[in-house]
């Protein structure tokens, strides 16, 4: 097991999972369709915010932090919703 910052490239998608699964129902209600929720993440996710834990070159376990710099999903933002989502549905979520 290792405790590292951040993740790889390759394991962006492994990341978008996790978090998926931690927050995944809770963004269902904003963002119904899980295809454009991980497309989503996969662009607002900053690794440099993140401690993660790899097992046998996968990763297992990431918690997210922020501080004045930026954070995990600081660039969540309405404009990320709008490229996503289209106008309407954007500002909805």
């Amino acid at each position: 097991m290792k405790v590292e910052q951040g993740w790889l490239p390759e394991q962006t998608d492994q990341a978008v999972e996790l978090y998926e699964q931690a927050f995944g129902r809770k963004l269902a209600v904003a963002i119904p369709a899980r295809s454009k929720r991980l497309a989503l993440l996969r662009e607002v996710m900053d690794p440099d915010y993140a401690f993660t834990i790899n097992l046998e070159g996968q990763l297992v376990a990431m918690v997210g932090y922020q501080n004045k710099q930026g954070g995990l999903t600081a660039r969540f933002t309405l404009g990320a919703l709008i490229s996503h989502l289209g106008c309407l549905r954007g500002i909805r979520a």
